[in-house]
């Protein structure tokens, strides 16, 4: 039946008025397996997600920075999944970008252009999956990394978070070495820096090369800082070329301290305020760049002091005392008493 016979048959209003049901009806059966009218991501209930998979969550530190290696230590394979709302895998060729919340601590890079490193990158997927590398950098601490691709039905877009631990190198473990007394009291009385003040706290710092003897650092000298200053600050030992000036009563926050033979001392001061204070130690190897860091955390103790030497007292008698062969008394007693700032003994 053409549409010449159907108008012998029906109206044109009743055409109409069929072709108008007969839409309302596809429409609700459409609305209908959508789940009603959402839009955007939703597919009967569900939505597209991303999921993140590094290959490993642990990786070394990378102190050299070097370029991507998938057999090394400091790198690791990242694939990022994304599956649609009705189940199906993303279509090939489907940008997602992965990016790093510290590109000190790791870096970026498509799979298939590994040397294109930074705090973010972009793949495209085959099969559903974008793949990416993970490299580490010189600073050990964990890394977030976030995954992010527009949403493939609907706006904005969609994103996924993991982490990765970068910790030290197994090569970095043991190579910078910090010793000393970790508690100190508060200088309340804010008593003048002298050798062998209670408020003074030597450290040893030493710093071994690859074969475990005393190791060479890059310019001879290593970069310390501490932490708050509020709290204390360091000093070193004096320089003898710098006549004009004894280092060991300069106190600073941070600056670089010269090291010999791996080792070099520094000097911790307290102030009045207590709490924890942390020295930091960052060397440079001076024969492969590799660069080690190291942290110490010294208590600066509250009323600590108050029983530490504060003041000398001499007792003797008035009596005389007479020389040899005199038939006099030759020797005397004197009481030495140690007392604390409190006037304790």
């Amino acid at each position: 039946m053409n549409i010449r016979n159907a108008h012998s048959t029906f109206s044109k209003a009743n055409v109409m008025k069929y072709l108008k049901a007969g839409l309302a009806l596809s429409t609700a059966l459409i609305l209908t397996a959508c789940g009603g009218g959402s839009s955007g991501s939703f597919d009967a209930g569900r939505e597209a997600r991303l999921t993140i998979t590094p290959q490993q969550t642990s990786v070394e530190a990378n102190p050299s920075n070097f370029a991507p290696d998938p057999d090394a230590a400091f790198t690791t394979q990242v694939n990022v999944r994304l599956v649609l709302a009705n189940g199906d895998l993303a279509t090939d060729g489907t940008s997602i970008t992965l990016s790093s919340d510290s590109a000190a601590r790791g870096v970026v890079s498509p799979l298939v252009a590994p040397a294109e490193t930074g705090a973010s990158a972009t793949a495209t997927t085959v099969g559903g999956v974008a793949q990416f590398w993970f490299t580490s950098g010189s600073q050990t601490g964990v890394v977030t990394l976030t995954a992010s691709t527009a949403n493939p039905a609907g706006s904005g877009n969609l994103s996924r978070t993991t982490q990765i631990e970068v910790v030290p190198a197994t090569s970095q473990v043991g190579r910078l070495v910090i010793e000393g007394s970790n508690t100190i009291p508060a200088n309340t009385l804010g008593v003048p820096i002298f050798l062998g003040s209670p408020y003074i706290n030597e450290l040893t710092v030493r710093y071994l090369g690859p074969d475990g003897n005393a190791g060479e650092v890059a310019e001879g000298q290593v970069a310390v800082a501490i932490a708050p200053v509020s709290r204390g600050a360091f000093s070193t030992l004096d320089d003898p070329e710098t006549t004009d000036i004894n280092e060991f009563l300069v106190l600073v926050g941070s600056g670089p301290v010269n090291m010999t033979a791996g080792v070099t001392t520094v000097f911790v001061h307290s102030f009045e305020q207590p709490g924890n204070v942390t020295l930091s130690v960052t060397a440079q190897d001076a024969g492969t760049s590799e660069r080690f860091s190291e942290d110490f955390t010294i208590e600066i103790e509250d009323g600590a002091a108050d029983f530490l030497p504060a003041e000398l007292s001499f007792e003797s008698s008035t009596d005389p005392v007479y020389t040899s062969g005199s038939d006099g008394t030759t020797t005397k007693q004197y009481t030495l008493t140690v007392l604390d700032s409190g006037g304790n003994p």
